[in-house]
């Protein structure tokens, strides 16, 4: 939860528009609020999407910065008559951007892009998502890629990259994965992207995601329980 709480205290105009998601207990939901000024017009995100829209509103009130506080956790609402309460919630990444109404690309990026390595000369490993999940490799060297640089494997067994602590990638849930690939050979195939829940790649979750066979077509692996995949092969 969170209030804003300003020097001024009189308000002028209050205008209430509520979503229309019920935010379910201990599941991480991704909110966000956005108020464009220039078309007077106010959307609540749930999830990355568009829940609710609400147009004309007046323009915004404005009062003092000197003394104005925000406060997570604890607020007041006119509207509800509610002198005090506190949201009992755990709460994470609160970001405010002042001058700035997002769109609707860059909020469904925040709220549910898991994982983003450009594979650059500047920091070759880091996560550039909110998640901010730092990887780790071996037997790898920066080259030339498609975009900027890129990351290059070596045809060594121990040759690879690793990063972990994705929160939202489970089996239940719709996933899009995204990469360049330029293979030095595609003869005998290989893995491209490999899962497993323990960190030396084996587990209970273990089995090769993306990859491609012997003749160089990429194939997909998807996992309908600990012993079972479901293949697809592409063009």
């Amino acid at each position: 939860m969170s209030a804003f709480h300003s020097s001024i205290s009189e308000i002028l105009a209050l205008h209430l528009k509520c979503s229309s998601t019920l935010i379910p207990y201990w599941n991480s939901t991704h909110a966000a609020v956005v108020y464009d000024i220039t078309i007077y017009q106010q959307l609540i995100y749930i999830n990355g999407i568009i829940d609710t829209v609400f147009e004309g509103i007046v323009t915004p009130y404005e009062g003092s910065s000197s003394l104005a506080s925000t406060t997570i956790g604890f607020g007041k609402s006119a509207a509800f008559a509610v002198t005090s309460f506190y949201g009992q919630s755990i709460i994470d990444q609160f970001l405010i951007t002042p001058q700035t109404a997002k769109s609707s690309c860059q909020i469904c990026n925040d709220a549910l892009l898991v994982a983003y390595f450009p594979f650059d000369t500047n920091g070759t490993l880091n996560d550039r998502s909110a998640g901010v999940s730092p990887g780790s490799s071996s037997a790898t060297s920066i080259t030339s890629g498609y975009i900027q640089e890129a990351l290059l494997f070596s045809s060594i067994t121990n040759s690879f990259f690793q990063s972990a602590c994705f929160p939202y990638f489970r089996r239940s849930l719709t996933f899009t994965l995204l990469l360049w690939v330029n293979p030095t050979t595609v003869s005998g195939g290989g893995t491209i992207v490999h899962a497993s829940s323990d960190q030396n790649g084996n587990g209970t979750l273990c089995f090769d995601m993306f990859g491609m066979t012997l003749n160089g077509t990429i194939i997909l692996q998807t996992v309908q329980n600990s012993t079972l995949t479901t293949a697809f092969a592409g063009p």
